[in-house]
């Protein structure tokens, strides 16, 4: 069945190709946020910390220990302060910032680590990228790092309120979880889901509203279907206009894996009764999701280019991280112009699925003094000022999303994102797991009848597994 925007050609003819433009309008206002953050560490059970202890903290970005702060938002810095000084003097404890190294800070603290001397109790790792860099060191599964849920009995991180645990899924190995993952008050907690951007402009000035749009994603409808009708619809190659950018970071592609309900790894079941990650790329949803990238591109309805691209009024759509909207529209210039939908719905889908594959984790060393209470301290000192979904919460979160929405349909979109969050964990991988996924080859492969995507997804099927094995650190 052709979908809403298969019109007849002869109406697109008569359109007039100027871009019309959608600014002025009027934005809802919302309440911002009051009073101080809550310093309240949710503390519950018996308690591993013992008075006159002293735990030391890592940051990669802290280079001065006497104002750990600076890179934090207003909120989390208050609430950071405001938590360290209970925890102290609720416990008669120190929390003591340690100064990243200033070149190759995680090689020098996992080095550090290994000798029986790390450089502090907890870690901010940076980003998802040294989870297994971490956990496996010098091939070594948990020779520097403590599993935390090994400490259940003083510490909870399964509260969803404050706790990623759609994320921690992504850090457990081994069956334990190794890694905690705070949730962000305010817009934050959806900075890094995948949404879908569109241009109002060229939209309207090809014929299509916006709001027509926001009705189809309001209702479910937003589909692969639909995303590519629409593309098809405004691609116009003479006045070098396309339907959707590709962007160079190549997320696209995960974007519409998830998408279409799927993940390239799974997890199996291991000799030992644990379970591991497994290769799931030659899944059939994978085999559709680059079927149907490769079909745009064959049809030159999509086009690869920067993140930049998107702000020439030379594109309708892209896919990738809803915090891009600082970079198509920086300091809120031309935000009247932007939409944001969902991720588009693939045929394998049930509901819509919006991808997240960055994060920054936190653990605990092994070789420390008291593991139990480090892992406690974590828990009560990085959890979010607010839980997520509380009236503080969303105060912040509706304040702050008018800087990333410019009318009610994109806050619909913003609203109900985080409940479509599907976390991936490929990225936590080396070059040689998303080497298989993330490179225009595979696509061209296809265009040009050199492979087809299941026969690429099968051949590489052995490599990649190899290399899972390997990076779990299992025989």
């Amino acid at each position: 069945m052709k979908s809403r925007f298969c019109a007849a050609a002869a109406v697109l003819a008569i359109l007039i190709l100027s871009f019309a433009g959608c600014g002025g309008e009027e934005r809802r206002e919302t309440p911002a946020p009051t009073g101080a953050a809550s310093a309240s560490t949710g503390a519950e059970g018996p308690s591993a910390v013992k008075a006159g202890e002293q735990y030391r903290y890592l940051v990669w970005n802290v280079y001065d220990p006497e104002h750990p702060y600076e890179a934090l938002s207003d909120l989390m810095a208050e609430a950071r302060r405001q938590r360290r000084e209970q925890l102290q003097e609720e416990y008669g404890i120190t929390i003591e910032y340690v100064k990243a190294p200033e070149s190759n800070w995680d090689t020098t603290a996992m080095e550090a680590a290994y000798t029986g001397a790390p450089l502090a109790d907890i870690v901010d790792l940076g980003g998802n990228y040294n989870v297994l860099r971490f956990y496996n060191y010098n091939g070594q599964p948990g020779a520097i790092m403590a599993p935390l849920s090994d400490y259940g009995e003083y510490a909870d991180f399964n509260d969803s309120a404050y706790w990623d645990t759609q994320l921690q899924e992504t850090c457990v190995f081994q069956d334990k979880l190794w890694y905690c993952v705070p949730r962000t008050n305010g817009v934050g907690n959806v900075s890094f889901n995948m949404v879908t951007f569109i241009n109002k402009d060229v939209m309207s000035a090809r014929g299509i509203e916006p709001q027509e749009l926001y009705d189809i994603n309001q209702n479910g409808e937003w589909t692969w279907d639909e995303f590519r009708d629409v593309a098809a619809y405004v691609t116009d190659p003479d006045l070098g206009i396309y339907g959707a950018l590709y962007t160079t970071d190549v997320v696209m592609p995960y974007a519409f894996m998830a998408a279409n309900g799927t993940d390239p790894l799974s997890k199996e079941e291991q000799p030992d009764g644990t379970t591991a990650d497994v290769y799931a790329g030659n899944d059939v949803r994978v085999v559709e999701t680059y079927n149907f990238l490769a079909g745009m591109f064959k049809d030159k309805l999509i086009n690869v280019g920067g993140d930049s691209e998107f702000n020439t009024g030379r594109y309708a759509m892209t896919v990738t991280y809803m915090c891009r909207s600082t970079v198509y529209a920086p300091e809120n210039e031309g935000l009247s112009r932007l939409g944001i939908l969902m991720p588009p719905k693939g045929p394998a889908a049930e509901d819509y699925s919006s991808m997240v594959n960055w994060y920054v984790p936190s653990g605990v060393f092994k070789d420390i003094a008291n593991k139990a209470g480090a892992v406690q301290i974590m828990c009560e000192y990085l959890r979010p000022a607010y839980a997520i979904g509380s009236e503080e919460d969303r105060a912040l979160f509706e304040a702050e999303a008018m800087t990333y929405a410019s009318d009610e349909g994109s806050m619909w979109t913003l609203n109900n994102l985080a409940d479509k969050t599907m976390g991936y964990k490929i990225w936590n991988y080396s070059d040689t797991v998303t080497g298989a996924f993330s490179n225009m080859e595979v696509i061209e492969g296809i265009l040009d009848g050199s492979t087809t995507a299941q026969r690429h997804f099968d051949s590489v099927a052995e490599a990649v597994n190899q290399a899972l094995k390997r990076e779990q650190g299992l025989k």
